[in-house]
């Protein structure tokens, strides 16, 4: 919007007080464009975003009348984030479009400002069109309590939805060819409470001389926890529901144990740690500021291995924490029990700036939980 150089994006994360900041630009005559509302007008029966969902989701998705079943929708899309990437290029240009027309509205009735407040103006890339963003945050503990309180939904179901705003932007194929231009041998992708493995990705993976491990970032207790090597249910109510699944094949780490957030273990990892193969060492670090020192303790303390890895929600996070196994038998089974018999060194650099302040930018949004 180089032609409007007083629009203002207005963006945080959900239940963050975009609302509330939106509400004092209103009292001093801003007028706030609310990217919901217009989600809401595009899907309405017969407006060219309700045509497209029809096309693209099918039937399914509506009422007996014909129109949105909004609750349906969202329930569909919600997991899945290839569905929810497509609702997305289906929405998102529409809603733009249309926040367009009604700035250069207020524009020509003289207004020197504009705001437009919605909650993925960055992940979007809409944030470059605008003059200067205003962005809204607090803390995690008041951001999932808000979401509690405002939606009437269980801390956990708070913290999924909050995961959701802001989704990985890459496929598991691409993750893959980025490893193997890495020259990684061996890998997991551990998405949350989600086992991404298939034959196919396994076939993919060793077409690339990559060895693909199944792995899942379960969350127990509204904990984190790293399984791998592990194809079963992941719905575990309780830590000791993973003595259920201990054996010389599966591998149980502690994720990130203390890093400040709410879904990190903690004190929990030294109350279970007797459920725990290895704990991670986390590529999110510092010189000046580094959580691991605290797992590393634990580490020589317990005889717990340290395992390095890397997050993913962005290819640029990979390659600064990794592990190095040392084992004779190139199979899941083989790396698993090198790892577990303490056969495996952590790899590792600080995190560069530049990477940082894109993880910055999430944590900012409450991505991690």
């Amino acid at each position: 919007m180089a032609s409007l150089p007083k629009a203002y994006g207005l963006t945080g994360g959900i239940s963050t007080g975009k609302s509330t900041v939106a509400d004092f630009f209103r009292k001093w005559g801003v007028p706030v464009i609310e990217a919901d509302l217009i989600s809401r007008e595009i899907c309405q029966k017969g407006e060219e975003g309700w045509k497209r969902i029809k096309e693209v989701f099918g039937e399914g998705v509506f009422d007996s009348s014909g129109e949105l079943n909004r609750q349906k929708l969202g329930e569909m899309v919600f997991l899945d984030a290839k569905k929810r990437k497509l609702l997305e290029t289906i929405t998102h240009p529409l809603i733009m479009e249309r926040a367009r027309a009604q700035i250069r509205k207020y524009f020509d009735q003289g207004q020197p400002l504009v705001l437009v407040e919605a909650a993925l103006l960055f992940e979007a890339g809409y944030d470059k069109e605008f003059h200067g963003m205003i962005v809204v945050t607090c803390t995690p503990n008041q951001q999932v309590e808000r979401l509690c309180q405002r939606a009437g939904v269980s801390k956990n179901k708070a913290l999924q939805i909050i995961s959701a705003q802001m989704p990985v932007r890459h496929s598991a194929e691409d993750l893959i060819d980025y490893a193997a231009s890495l020259k990684f041998q061996v890998l997991s992708i551990t998405n949350h409470d989600k086992i991404t493995y298939s034959p196919y990705l396994r076939e993919y993976a060793a077409h690339r001389g990559i060895l693909l491990l199944p792995g899942v970032e379960a969350t127990i207790e509204g904990k984190h926890v790293l399984i791998i090597n592990y194809l079963g249910p992941i719905g575990f109510r309780s830590f000791r529901d993973l003595e259920t699944i201990r054996s010389p094949h599966v591998l149980i780490i502690g994720a990130h144990p203390f890093f400040p957030a709410l879904t990190t273990l903690q004190g929990n990892l030294v109350k279970h740690i007797d459920l725990f193969d290895a704990i991670e060492h986390c590529h999110f670090y510092r010189p000046w500021i580094n959580f691991n020192r605290k797992a590393i303790a634990l580490s020589k303390k317990t005889g717990r291995p340290m395992f390095g890895t890397s997050d993913a929600h962005f290819l640029a996070q990979m390659n600064h924490t990794y592990s190095m196994v040392d084992t004779p038998f190139a199979s899941p089974e083989g790396i698993v029990a090198a790892i577990k018999k303490g056969r495996v060194r952590v790899v590792t650099q600080p995190v560069p700036y530049s990477v940082m302040v894109r993880v910055l930018k999430m944590f900012m949004f409450g991505i991690f939980k």
